[in-house]
């Protein structure tokens, strides 16, 4: 069991973070300003802090002065921003980790459960990489091009068999990035053939038998943030010539539409078998 302080000022993530960590069998006092972090830290001297950035009476890392060089727990910095966590991590050191919202409660487990594993080595308590562990040369290898092409722009094709994580990758390689959208995953092997545009692109309602609304496709579902095609070896070859339009001009045509809709989206794609 460890003592851990979550400091955040959003209700319903703070009381859903909790629950799953005392679930987890620790013990969890919550605080939603700098001021009751001041007081729990006094109190309950915690071996662990989940600290957001961004509080109503300041920023989160005034707490840091809180612990002195002998504390030996450990802080996980919370943010709503992508974009920042590398400056957070040049600011703070290699020994504190980072998270970005939205968080899986399972993530701040993991990192406790990393914590108390002496073997997992600090670079792998950052947790940098969502749910990806391990710490073997050529996972080295990709935790490097992650950091390397995620805060890019670049289209990325990820390549491996079944099974081997390359959503993992892509959902990594999406929380190391500037995007502030959400991250958006659609398996082109599990769509009909007559069905692809309408996901991808959206349609209008009445574009054909069964459209009785208007559907937004994924492109626009991930404005501003991370579309993952995943299988994308599978995706029809009449559909390709769309896709690569949309790449090329950064807009969309729904079925049956007659305007464009400009979308900011970021593409990722996976295959399991080389592609051609």
């Amino acid at each position: 069991m460890t003592r851990v302080l979550l400091v955040d000022d959003e209700p319903r993530f703070s009381q859903a973070t909790g629950e799953s960590l005392r679930r987890g069998g620790h013990d969890v006092t919550t605080a939603n300003s700098i001021a009751a972090a001041k007081e729990a830290i006094r109190r309950q001297n915690p071996e662990f802090v989940v600290l957001d950035l961004m509080l109503p009476d300041g920023n989160g890392l005034e707490l840091l002065d809180q612990f002195d060089d002998q504390w030996q727990g450990g802080i996980a910095i919370v943010t709503g921003h992508p974009s920042i966590s590398r400056h957070i991590r040049d600011l703070t050191g290699p020994d504190i980790s980072y998270l970005t919202k939205p968080i899986d409660p399972d993530d701040i487990l993991r990192l406790l459960e990393l914590r108390d594993d002496p073997a997992a080595g600090a670079e792998t308590a950052a947790l940098r990489f969502g749910s990806i562990v391990g710490e073997a040369p050529a996972m080295k290898r990709v935790y490097k091009e992650i950091e390397t092409f995620g805060p890019t722009e670049a289209t990325v094709l990820i390549e491996g068999e079944s099974g081997t994580g390359k959503e993992l990758v892509a959902r990594a390689l999406h929380r190391v990035s500037r995007r502030s959208g959400q991250f958006v995953a659609t398996n082109c092997g599990a769509l009909a053939h007559d069905l692809v545009a309408s996901e991808l692109f959206g349609h209008e309602r009445g574009s054909f038998t069964g459209a009785t609304r208007r559907h937004t496709g994924a492109f626009e579902r991930a404005a501003r943030g991370t579309l993952f095609l995943d299988e994308i070896a599978e995706m029809p070859a009449d559909m390709q010539t769309f896709l690569l339009r949309t790449l090329e001009s950064g807009e969309v045509t729904r079925v049956g539409g007659e305007e464009s809709t400009e979308v900011d989206t970021r593409l990722l794609a996976a295959t399991n078998r080389p592609p051609g």
